[in-house]
């Protein structure tokens, strides 16, 4: 954040009789409050906390112009006697809280709506009539939120009173609290999106019962469960959010939720292939290829109907590159059950294609998008690859 500190000296020679002995001081403290709310006008200034509170207001479902918050403060006014004939001003604002509608989709916000800029004017008066007017623009905070203003000037009757006001006081935020808050915006937005994810996978990647005619499908989706649990339970949402003490919508619950039927459907699936000696598999591996594609668009298709804020998050995971740890999971769970079919002597020609073909990139199913998926063929000790529109 920019901090600049501004002093100005400012020399004021009055034309009047006598010289004091010594100087009188000034020191008052207020507090007071600035109220953020929705102005349609086109002040460049004021259009970010203008853009705050319409997303505010939009993901809320709270009116436009009832939405809004008020930041209270304290302001310090002091007048001090330094030197023969000059006196130093100090203005400080200090910022403590903010109030109203400083929540986005229940998580607050109001680290990022405290304002960072400061418009006001500074008026010294002796006896109702100004001494000096300064209009200042653009003050930064220093820290903790305080604003600080310092000038001097000189005067050579040091006994009047002089006092400070303060008015046209206009706190405004800056492009960078803009991106701090887009960049929030997208976490809870992920954070929302993934437990939607959560339940679109434990709904759709249920294998149902295991058995001969749905091993492949089964198998399909209980790897595609682990990856939506690998991708989520390391989102970078959970530290950004601090999650750990607020999860207002019970994503730990829900990745927990999803550990369990993960567990659930291994063990059923291992149980049924530990009990047969061997499988004959009424699907080919060409087949398989055609499971697979089906099953692992599921999310990049739903991307298409979920609501705009679950979108993007939807169609990352409906297009996300595998990793190497996750390729060895896949291939020893392949091993598993291919060892005990008639495909046994193909397992490592099989492996070798899927990792060519297959995880580089996943594979998109949809004309509507314009893309090509690859479909692995493979019979026996032969593969080959042929494009699926």
């Amino acid at each position: 954040m920019r901090i600049i500190k501004i002093n100005i000296i400012i020399l004021l020679v009055f034309l009047l009789s006598g010289i004091g002995a010594s100087g009188k001081d000034y020191d008052l403290i207020e507090n007071s409050e600035f109220v953020f709310k929705y102005l349609p006008h086109n002040n460049s200034d004021y259009e970010i906390n203008n853009f705050f509170i319409r997303e505010i207001a939009r993901y809320n479902l709270t009116g436009l112009y009832s939405t809004g918050f008020t930041m209270h403060y304290a302001i310090h006014k002091k007048i001090k006697h330094i030197s023969l004939n000059t006196f130093a001003v100090e203005v400080e604002l200090q910022s403590e809280l903010l109030t109203g509608s400083t929540a986005y989709r229940e998580f607050d916000i109001s680290d990022i709506l405290m304002p960072e800029m400061l418009d006001l004017k500074v008026h010294v008066e002796e006896n109702g009539n100004y001494i000096i007017s300064k209009e200042l623009k653009g003050i930064t905070w220093e820290n903790d939120h305080v604003f600080q203003i310092h000038f001097a000037f000189e005067a050579l009757d040091e006994n009047k009173e002089y006092q400070l006001v303060v008015e046209d006081i206009h706190f405004y935020s800056d492009d960078e609290d803009k991106n701090a808050f887009l960049k929030r915006q997208k976490d809870v937005d992920n954070y929302y999106a993934s437990i939607a994810a959560i339940d679109f996978a434990i709904s759709k990647y249920n294998p149902g019962e295991i058995n001969l005619n749905s091993l492949i499908a089964s198998f399909v989706r209980i790897k595609e469960l682990e990856r939506v649990h690998q991708n989520l339970s390391n989102s970078e949402f959970i530290t950004e959010l601090k999650l750990d003490k607020n999860d207002p919508a019970g994503f730990h619950g829900k990745i927990v939720e999803l550990e369990k039927e993960i567990i659930k459907y291994n063990y059923r699936f291992d149980v049924f292939v530990n009990s047969l000696d061997f499988i004959k598999l009424n699907t080919s591996i060409e087949k398989y290829a055609t499971i697979y594609v089906n099953e692992i668009t599921r999310f990049y298709m739903e991307s298409q109907t979920v609501t705009h804020s679950n979108t993007a998050h939807f169609y990352k995971l409906g297009g996300l590159n595998y990793q190497n740890a996750y390729l060895a999971n896949y291939s020893n769970g392949l091993k598993k059950f291919l060892i005990k079919t008639q495909y046994c002597n193909s397992i490592k020609s099989i492996e070798n294609k899927l990792e060519e073909l297959y995880f580089p990139s996943l594979p998109i199913k949809s004309k509507a998008a314009n893309r090509r998926g690859e479909l692995l063929h493979c019979q026996r000790d032969t593969c080959k690859c042929s494009s699926f529109l």
